[in-house]
């Protein structure tokens, strides 16, 4: 028997955050907005380009003293592309009482690399943009069971 999960979806929306500017403590700091941000030569080659995400130059600090005017969340992260497959044979033995049930379960099985989200902070320096981790690779598991 085959069974199979796919799950494929957009990313979740990118948290930006920014240095406090302000000295008001009943704020969420945000960067200013100068530009679209969003680059698909960055977003569709992150291997090749630093792991970077997004276009940070559009995103600056405010200056001292002014509350920056972007969205909390005007971009968003990486999709979701994952394969999860199971297999599983029963064996009998022994006539119909006695059976063995061999399974596998195979999550992420073609191994895609499925990212978290890029830093959303503009006060981070280099590391803003940048994604950092990913989600578990390929993970098999195998399970036996006797049934009498």
């Amino acid at each position: 028997m085959l069974s199979a999960i796919t799950t494929f979806s957009t990313g979740q929306p990118v948290i930006l955050t920014a240095p406090n500017q302000t000295g008001s403590a009943f704020i969420n700091p945000l960067p200013d907005r100068v530009c679209d941000g969003r680059d698909s030569q960055l977003s569709n080659n992150i291997r090749n380009n630093g792991m970077l995400w997004f276009n940070t130059a559009c995103f600056p600090t405010p200056p001292v003293g002014y509350f920056g005017n972007s969205g909390a969340t005007v971009l968003s992260g990486p999709g979701l592309d994952s394969w999860d497959v199971g297999l599983q044979k029963t064996f009998g033995i022994a006539g119909d009482t006695t059976s063995l049930l061999l399974r596998t379960e195979i999550f992420n099985a073609w191994n895609h690399a499925q990212f978290q989200q890029p830093n959303g902070n503009a006060g981070a320096g280099v590391n803003f943009g940048r994604i950092s981790a990913t989600l578990p690779p390929r993970l098999i598991q195998v399970a036996l069971k006797l049934r009498w």
